[in-house]
């Protein structure tokens, strides 16, 4: 299953687009960028994505966070 991190306040709103018109089945995780100590600063998410940006999208364990 496809994982997608980011809000649809994002640039996340295009992946979620694709993934909504292809159908396919996929988990949306709520990441916020705005305000203080926001999600991308938490030690979880660094590991996934040490650039520390959104969108992200792991698919099957294998992460995608750049373009």
């Amino acid at each position: 299953m496809i994982t997608l991190y980011g809000i649809t306040q994002s640039r996340a709103f295009r992946p979620l687009w694709v993934l909504e018109e292809l159908g396919l089945d996929y988990r949306h995780v709520g990441t916020d960028f705005r305000g203080d100590g926001h999600d991308l600063e938490q030690p979880d998410y660094l590991e996934l994505n040490p650039n520390g940006r959104i969108p992200a999208i792991v698919d099957d364990g294998f992460a995608v966070f750049e373009s």
